[in-house]
């Protein structure tokens, strides 16, 4: 019997959007059941909305309740830079915001 991957990488490419939302997200909830360290890869995202952000926010919950690191591969593309400036989850300039780390990696 072999074991369980150390670690799973969900790739998202090309538009983040809620066009896409239904696949990323299943493709997250299957990496979370079933590795203890999952990476997101976003550096292919060409496009983001408030539901890319939002499954990215729900599956960081679902990671933490089921005791699973779950980590952004860095660094972010810039569509996804922006939604997160826009949206308050990432400073633009000067302080970090508190829980910055988990979007930019950073302690």
């Amino acid at each position: 019997m072999s074991e369980p991957p150390q670690q799973t990488t969900v790739a998202c490419e090309g538009p983040a959007t809620i066009a896409a939302i239904e696949a990323i997200r299943d493709r997250l909830q299957e990496a979370l059941q079933t590795a203890p360290v999952v990476e997101i890869d976003c550096r292919s995202v060409t496009e983001v909305d408030v539901c890319f952000l939002q499954s990215l926010l729900s599956a960081r919950i679902s990671a933490l309740r089921r005791g699973v690191e779950l980590r952004i591969r860095q660094p972010l593309a810039q569509p996804l830079c922006d939604a997160l400036e826009r949206g308050g989850f990432i400073a633009r300039s000067g302080s970090p915001r508190s829980g910055q780390d988990f979007w930019t990696g950073e302690s």
